[in-house]
């Protein structure tokens, strides 16, 4: 915790660290002056003058053993852990160095694999505890230390010239494959981290794209997305290679953009349109027509999304065309489904029609009950529209059976609104009040708020 503290604070901790009960207030000044109230640079500041001999502890008190004007107070903390740094031991250094490239926490088991003296490491280690650089985490399941602040890690990795750090995550990225290699997948963010780092590009693109998934499977949708589009990143900053072999990169980047693109319908970036249209120009290079399907129909959604209808349906419309080329049934009745709500919100409802009527066998021939139940109950809104009451009430019955079936509450309370909707148009307000009530039973238990709020409209207006 960075907060500050006030004067009374700082000297409490002063007393603390020291284990004293007196000492000058000169000096108390001074280090409130120079770490103004911040309780890690006070630490810090305290522990570097005792170990320079600034400071001596002697029967209890504090004593100078020179004049205060004589003391060097650095004027940062990271210039106060610089100066601690430089105070230590070769072997020191180095595992400091070396941790602080594994991470704020790392393991013994690791450093002992990358060390030069692996006999120097446990004193070092215990040294560099006493003095405060680090703190034992656990014990179980493995040995695990922490750097005490993380500004202590930065400073430490600092002072690595960059090469130095590149090589350094490589050999920790390598040495990780090694010990955890039976259960590698626990350790792909990790390494996605530590060769991103380095300068084997095409490990840090095989680990970007193995968390994404990962995270993926779990559900951990932003983190997904991140590890995506650094992949994604990763690619596009290989122009040479992807020059020299175009396909296979290309290609890579295709199925990581359309991974991406399937977690991020309702979390689009500015820039999605762009990384999907640079893969849809390498789809086309490639005259691969199934991701030109693919790729033509998520720049759809993410058009529609954004309320750019106009584009919207023609890049469904592409989707359509190499999708029937491709014979992508799945896609294919995704796209036609999605034609139809444009349609349908733009209350051209008999164009409405004539897509769903096409999705629908698709979707009932790959057992998509969802969708069937979503396509029909937009169907029977249509036909309420354009006054065709039987069919919106058949429609209505067979998507409100389905979602009985599927057991899907939310999906089933809004079909019953729709229901009530359609005889409230009717004229058939019984009804209406009956089937909007129905909604109103199962919305609310669930708390299904803009279902239940449809509910109690069209009870209302019955």
């Amino acid at each position: 915790d960075l907060s500050s503290v006030d004067e009374k604070g700082m000297e409490s901790m002063i007393k603390a660290i020291y284990g004293v009960e007196e000492f000058p207030k000169q000096f108390a000044l001074q280090i409130f002056n120079h770490s103004a109230g911040n309780p890690f640079f006070i630490e810090e500041l305290c522990s570097l003058l005792r170990q320079e001999g600034s400071v001596l502890i002697e029967e209890g008190k504090l004593r100078l053993p020179q004049v205060m004007e004589q003391i060097s107070f650095p004027q940062t903390v990271q210039a106060v852990i610089r100066a601690k740094l430089d105070r230590l031991g070769p072997e020191q250094k180095e595992v400091m160095r070396l941790a602080s490239v594994i991470g704020r926490e790392f393991l013994q088991r690791i450093l002992e694999q990358i060390i030069t003296r692996k006999e120097a490491l446990s004193p070092s280690l215990e040294n560099l505890k006493r003095i405060d650089f680090i703190r034992q985490m656990e014990n179980l399941p493995e040995l695990t230390y922490q750097f005490n602040h993380v500004i202590t890690q930065e400073v430490t990795y600092q002072t690595l010239l960059i090469r130095q750090r590149s090589l350094l995550h490589r050999l920790v990225a390598r040495t990780i494959e090694v010990l955890y290699a039976e259960r590698l997948q626990e350790q792909f963010e990790v390494l996605a981290h530590h060769y991103g780092k380095s300068e084997d590009w095409e490990k840090a693109l095989y680990y970007q794209e193995m968390a994404g998934d990962k995270a993926a499977r779990n559900f951990s949708l932003l983190d997904a997305r991140t590890y995506y589009r650094k992949a994604l990143k990763l690619i596009d900053s290989q122009q040479k290679i992807m020059d020299e072999k175009p396909f296979g990169l290309k290609a890579r980047r295709i199925e990581i953009s359309l991974k991406w693109a399937k977690i991020s319908h309702y979390a689009w970036t500015e820039d999605s349109i762009q990384v999907l249209e640079t893969s849809l120009a390498f789809a086309r290079e490639m005259s691969n027509k199934s991701k030109i399907a693919h790729l033509t129909y998520w720049l759809g959604q993410r058009n529609y999304v954004s309320g750019n209808l106009k584009q919207a349906m023609e890049h469904f419309s592409n989707c359509i065309e190499f999708a029937e080329q491709s014979n992508e049934k799945a896609l294919l009745a995704q796209a036609y489904a999605a034609m139809g709500r444009i349609n349908f919100f733009g209350a051209e409802y008999l164009k409405a029609e004539d897509f769903f009527k096409k999705s629908l066998p698709l979707l009932e021939e790959l057992e998509e009950e969802e969708d069937v139940a979503y396509v029909k109950g937009t169907l029977s809104m249509a036909y309420t529209f354009v006054g065709d009451f039987e069919k919106a009430f058949g429609f209505a019955e067979k998507a409100i059976k389905i979602s009985e079936e599927t057991g899907n509450l939310s999906r089933l309370a809004f079909f019953h609104a729709i229901s009530g909707m359609s005889f409230f148009f009717q004229g058939n307000w019984e009804k209406g009040i009956e089937a909007s009530n129905q909604c109103i039973k199962i919305a609310r238990p669930i708390g299904d708020v803009v279902t239940l709020f449809g509910g109690l409209l069209g009870s209302g207006y019955s």
